[in-house]
């Protein structure tokens, strides 16, 4: 029988068990719920002991007391299961740092990839490429739409600003944008104040039309000329 189960870490404190000697299928359970999920660094005796992901760090006399063990028994379980490459050891301050070999199989998940239970890893990133190449269509066709009112590389920035707001524009929101920028002089504009000023909307009419000097006149975009006054 495949899969997993979920088990809480402290059940090895339960009053049923706490005082029974540990079988060695126990035992390592009890290694693997003690090994960290995440790094982490501990204080042994005054020194920190930085940990990575599926360590633990015990002393030989720790782990013997919990399992109810002779510390030699403790020593040659653990040279078996070094023997059966299930664990690696290092000698750490005053402790034991024990690394669980394919911790993450044993979890069944890993906390990056989110990988499911007995799912080949290769199938994990069959859909991830899969999944990247729609969002990367989907930005484009976005970008499509935008660029018809402005440069294809504001519209890019835009899209961007967008999703590190969590607020992912979609093609029917590109098109109101568009809209909004219809006949406007300077789009790319309006989209990068939007961008240095962190608005998740637009706002055509914080900017005005640029002022063009032409020979003796002002030009004052689509307003006309104005003389130059003295």
């Amino acid at each position: 029988m495949g899969g997993f189960l979920k088990v809480q870490r402290n059940r090895f404190n339960h009053h049923l068990f706490v005082n029974e000697k540990f079988c060695r299928g126990y035992a390592w359970d009890w290694l693997v719920a003690q090994a960290t999920w995440k790094n982490i660094t501990v204080d042994v005796s005054g020194k920190s002991i930085h940990l990575k992901r599926g360590q633990l760090c015990h002393s030989i006399r720790f782990i013997a007391t919990k399992w109810n063990w002779s510390k030699s028994a403790v020593d040659r379980f653990l040279t078996r299961l070094r023997n059966e490459t299930m664990i690696e050891t290092a000698a750490g301050t005053g402790c034991l740092i024990i690394t669980i070999c394919n911790y993450d199989k044993y979890q069944g998940s890993t906390a990056k990839t989110g990988q499911k239970a007995d799912q080949l890893p290769g199938q994990e990133r069959d859909r991830s490429g899969t999944k990247k190449k729609k969002e990367k269509k989907f930005e484009e066709d976005i970008a499509a739409i935008l660029a018809e009112c402005c440069s294809l590389q504001v519209a890019s920035d835009f899209i961007e600003f967008r999703q590190e707001l969590n607020a992912p524009l979609t093609q029917h929101a590109a098109k109101i944008i568009v809209a909004k920028l219809a006949g406007h002089p300077n789009p790319d504009e309006v989209l990068n104040l939007s961008i240095q000023n962190g608005w998740k909307g637009i706002f055509p009419e914080n900017v005005k039309p640029k002022l063009h000097i032409v020979g003796e006149t002002e030009q004052f975009g689509a307003f006309g000329r104005i003389p130059i006054r003295g």
